[in-house]
């Protein structure tokens, strides 16, 4: 099941690349991972524009559909068949609020959009629980660009210095539950 808390999106984003993927050769499509620091639930990446959703104001339940403007921002998205749930072992950035799940669908969608030059050039979530079932896939129309799959995400975690430091909650109420998963902050 996949388990995201916040969805954060940016303009122009300036970006600094610890991993470099390409994606399939007939668009041109190119992706920068960088990390954040052990228990960091939210990215300190600095944009222009950004824009957040916390799914607070969602309804617990699956699945549902709604639009967005990530708290007033340029960006607007519409979800499609997510989950929300509130904080768990598996989810809810600093412990509290809700996130958004697979649901029994096993899968959902986010279709993206901005009113900045340049669209959407940055897209960043904290990754909590990741399981061997979580990808993520990014589109332009029809056309796959790139997919992120859980096999890449834990590759890129075992590279970092301090692995260790991103296995299990980060979070008060449930430190270090779920310790065979990592909790990681990616910024695309």
């Amino acid at each position: 099941m996949t388990r995201f808390h916040t969805f954060a999106l940016a303009a122009l984003a300036a970006s600094t690349a610890t991993t470099q993927a390409q994606a399939l050769p007939f668009l041109p499509f190119t992706v920068s991972l960088e990390s954040e620091t052990p228990g960091t639930q939210v990215s300190t990446s600095g944009f222009s524009s950004v824009g957040v959703e916390d799914f607070e104001a969602r309804s617990n339940g699956e699945p549902q559909n709604f639009s967005t403007t990530f708290g007033g921002s340029v960006f607007s998205g519409v979800y499609t068949s997510v989950g929300v749930n509130d904080a768990d072992q598996y989810g809810g950035a600093m412990g509290i609020g809700k996130y958004a799940n697979a649901a029994s669908n096993n899968t959902y969608t986010l279709d993206l959009s901005s009113s900045e030059p340049g669209g959407v050039t940055y897209f960043g979530f904290w990754l909590s629980a990741l399981d061997g079932n979580n990808n993520v896939s990014f589109y332009q129309g029809g056309d796959l660009l790139f997919v992120y799959s859980a096999a890449n995400a834990r590759a890129f975690v075992e590279t970092l210095t301090n692995r260790d430091a991103y296995f299990g909650n980060p979070t008060g109420p449930f430190l270090n539950q779920n310790d065979g998963e990592p909790y990681h902050v990616l910024n695309f």
